[in-house]
């Protein structure tokens, strides 16, 4: 799967392991890391120190024979530097996926649309999710967010709702930055500094964003229960975030 992401430049599976109960987590020496890294001529090591898959079912006779199926998904990943040393502490991921149906065998519809799952196919969509999600750890990935900006009546407010519309962000922070700075009452202004950090936000650029988002919340001092001001705080949680996020990536990956 990291493969998949190209990100990094070659991803190999080695294939040696250790056979062990599923409940015991082993590590590699710093002896078998720095072995292996010379050996593959790898720039780091990802070890699976744990990794466990275990399902159960029940039926419910009552309900013609329906049934949960539940798989459990446990791994326990480290990531290591040539010399033997981690990166990082170690990633435990433990998820649990649910299917309800009817078991082969007891359906007596004989329809597909009453059939749950089986295990096979429920055991590789477990492991599947588990990888999906421990590759995000080392993966830049781009998630989908709903945003949502203040429209106007004037025809300066619905021609900046139209960029926007057309993600055309930097146009319609223009528009709305000089409303900004025409209008007198706090309200409005707040509304227009919501949106212009938005903007911001969806033009990469965070700092400004925060600054605006800032400003709005300056001028909502006073309306801590309004929508609007609901509105804004929860913008900073997600700008602050992001601003870690930046940051994080910067440190890891680069400007580049």
């Amino acid at each position: 799967y990291m493969q998949e992401e190209e990100f990094f430049n070659n991803v190999i599976y080695y294939p040696h392991f250790r056979q062990v109960d599923d409940s015991i987590q082993i590590y590699l020496t710093n002896q078998e890391i720095t072995s292996i890294c010379k050996e593959t001529n790898s720039d780091a090591l990802i070890s699976i120190n744990q990794s466990a898959i275990s399902g159960s079912m029940e039926i419910y006779a009552y309900d013609d024979n329906r049934g949960i199926l539940q798989v459990g998904v446990t791994a326990n990943i480290t990531a290591y530097r040539p010399d033997g040393m981690p990166y990082h502490d170690s990633y435990l991921l433990s998820d649990t996926l649910y299917w309800e149906g009817i078991p082969e065998g007891m359906n007596v519809y004989k329809s597909s649309r009453y059939s749950i799952i089986n295990i096979q196919k429920a055991t590789m969509e477990a492991a599947e999710m588990a990888a999906d999600r421990l590759t995000e750890i080392y993966t830049p990935y781009w998630k989908k967010e709903n945003r949502h900006f203040y429209a106007g009546s004037s025809s300066e407010m619905r021609k900046a709702s139209s960029y926007a519309e057309e993600y055309k962000w930097a146009e319609a922070s223009t528009i709305w930055e000089d409303l900004y700075n025409k209008e007198n009452k706090p309200l409005k202004k707040a509304y227009l500094a919501y949106n212009i950090a938005l903007a911001n936000e969806c033009l990469n650029e965070i700092d400004k964003a925060l600054q605006w988002n800032k400003t709005a919340l300056d001028l909502l001092s006073q309306k801590n229960n309004s929508k609007l001001r609901q509105s804004v705080t929860g913008q900073n949680k997600v700008l602050k975030n992001r601003e870690k996020q930046v940051k994080q990536l910067e440190l890891q990956y680069g400007t580049e």
